[in-house]
């Protein structure tokens, strides 16, 4: 249920403001990881780019027919991460790159919380990905 609204709510969103998928850019924390990926590889929602920041890869999302392959990821993980162990974030690395999808891990130092380092990075990732129109 939480897919489908979330799912409506951007959609809707996009058509209000007139936006294309492709300057959306996704980021979620840990279940806002999590979620980013189910919304970005369902199809539905095609963003040009998903955050995901010391979030779990919902295995189920291994046994879909289809996936967006279009969405380019970026997936951050602390070294000293106590909550969440950083292979989960390798896993979904090394998961979209075997399926052909573009994702970039990028570990930085710290606990299971958001830095001013990853932060910077991301800002960069998405300057990076982002064209003038």
């Amino acid at each position: 249920e939480s897919e489908r609204n979330l799912t409506k709510i951007l959609s809707d969103l996009l058509s209000e403001k007139n936006l294309r998928n492709r300057v959306l850019f996704l980021m979620g924390f840990r279940q806002g990881a999590a979620m980013s990926y189910i919304l970005s590889m369902r199809s539905v929602i095609k963003p040009k780019g998903v955050i995901a920041m010391s979030g779990f890869f919902p295995r189920p999302i291994q046994k879909w027919n289809s996936l967006n392959k279009e969405a380019e990821f970026l997936i951050t993980h602390g070294t000293s991460d106590e909550t969440l162990p950083k292979p989960e974030s390798i896993f979904a690395h090394e998961y979209l790159r075997s399926k052909g999808i573009s994702s970039e891990y990028y570990e930085y130092k710290g606990r299971h919380k958001m830095t001013p380092v990853v932060l910077e990075h991301v800002n960069n990732w998405i300057r990076s990905h982002t064209t003038p129109e």
